[in-house]
């Protein structure tokens, strides 16, 4: 775990009506002292991320993650979160639109961010229902990951506030259960955990070497759902998050062994630091140390439960709060 003077970035991935666990995750972190100068946020993360990198900014990081265990505990339910409409039915792309969720982000980022006081970054991944162009081998491509960033004065300008409103909102829309959302320039975007729900590589793009992961699903999953409607979806959800939390855990971890490999060379005189250099630029590798925080069993319900039931909300914000302190004891 970072030092509470260290700077850190923090990835905070989706798990829908679980995100309440990333609430309690991070009251402890900032009452603790750490500090976070990059946030990352996908799905239901998003919104943690961008009202805490709001906080950040103001100097305010204890009233931002106050604010968010409130939110998620008091306002998080069903009737809060969903706006249903015969026409939203009908349209054949969502149950719902984000007039809520939008709502919410438009009533809370300014209340918090109320001065300009320390530096930021925040980035929100979104799914670009339309696509985004890149390049593999020099040649056109299309990922369909977008990648909206916020830095220090975007946060405090109202054009770019609303982006930042756009793109939150985008991240949580669930595929079917929300409208896509039409976030600048990307068009029409849907739910960010679809392409990158734990987005560990954007955090650390900035070179930071400390990365704070804090995800709402476990290392281990035990149980076995019923493999059928609202279970069955979900654990399609946590297959989604989980298998890609996963994969880049084992890449950093590739990497990191591979950098203390050429170290001990090193030491041992058979390589320079010189061509130590070289191979890292080379490999682009470079030691990255993350952190995560994940309840040690799964959450008791589905990623959707927990809008019905505050008591369940509750016991994510504890869960978050017990995790984030064996974080920071070990």
């Amino acid at each position: 775990m970072p030092t509470p003077a260290s700077k850190t970035a923090v990835v905070l991935a989706g798990g829908v009506a679980k995100g309440a666990f990333e609430a309690g995750a991070l009251d402890v972190l900032i009452e603790h002292g750490v500090r976070m100068s990059q946030v990352v946020g996908a799905s239901s993360g998003s919104l943690n991320a961008a009202l805490l990198a709001a906080g950040i900014r103001a100097g305010r990081e204890r009233d931002a993650t106050r604010r968010l265990v409130e939110l998620w505990r008091d306002d998080a339910s069903w009737m809060r979160v969903f706006h249903f409409s015969w026409k939203d039915i009908v349209s054949r792309t969502g149950l719902s639109d984000s007039r809520e969720i939008l709502a919410l982000v438009r009533r809370e980022f300014p209340a918090m961010a109320t001065a300009a006081v320390q530096p930021v970054r925040l980035r929100i991944v979104v799914a670009a229902l339309r696509g985004v162009h890149a390049t593999l081998s020099a040649r056109d491509a299309t990922t369909f990951e977008g990648v909206l960033s916020f830095a220090d004065r975007e946060l405090d300008a109202d054009g770019d506030r609303d982006r930042i409103y756009q793109a939150a909102a985008a991240s949580t829309a669930f595929p079917l259960i929300f409208h896509p959302v039409d976030v600048a320039p990307l068009g029409p975007c849907c739910d960010g955990g679809a392409v990158n729900n734990t987005p560990i590589q954007l955090a650390a793009a900035e070179g930071l070497e400390e990365v704070i992961l804090i995800s709402p699903y476990p290392a281990v999953f035990r149980t076995t759902p019923a493999l059928e409607g609202v279970e069955l979806v979900s654990r399609l959800v946590d297959i989604l998050i989980h298998e890609r939390v996963y994969r880049d855990l084992k890449a950093a971890e590739a990497a990191n062994a591979t950098i203390a490999r050429l170290q001990a060379l090193v030491a041992a005189g058979t390589l320079s630091e010189e061509q130590l250099a070289a191979v890292l630029t080379t490999q682009s590798l470079r030691p990255l140390r993350i952190t995560t925080i994940r309840p040690p069993v799964e959450l008791e319900g589905n990623s959707f439960t927990g809008f019905l039931h505050k008591k369940l909300r509750e016991d994510y914000i504890a869960a978050g709060r017990a995790a984030a302190l064996a974080a920071l004891a070990g």
